[in-house]
């Protein structure tokens, strides 16, 4: 579970440093390639985060899952 907590914090800090270079870029005035930099940060940053997401083992309804979750 540590390497999905590091990723996860790495990932979170990923989107944060996308935003402030996004928000940044806007409140200055930057030109566009820097505001769309920083969205495509923040996208890459929300996609980590979504693999870790998918990566982590589904809850054993055994042991303490809920079990109502489908499976395709």
């Amino acid at each position: 579970m540590n390497t999905n907590s590091f990723a996860l914090a790495a990932a979170f800090a990923i989107v944060l440093l996308g935003l402030g270079i996004l928000l940044g870029a806007e409140a200055v005035g930057a030109t566009d390639a820097f505001v769309i930099g920083g969205g495509f940060v923040t996208l890459a940053g929300v996609g980590i985060i979504t693999a870790v997401i998918m990566r982590l083992p589904h809850p054993d309804p055994e042991h303490g899952g809920d079990g109502d979750h489908d499976h395709v």
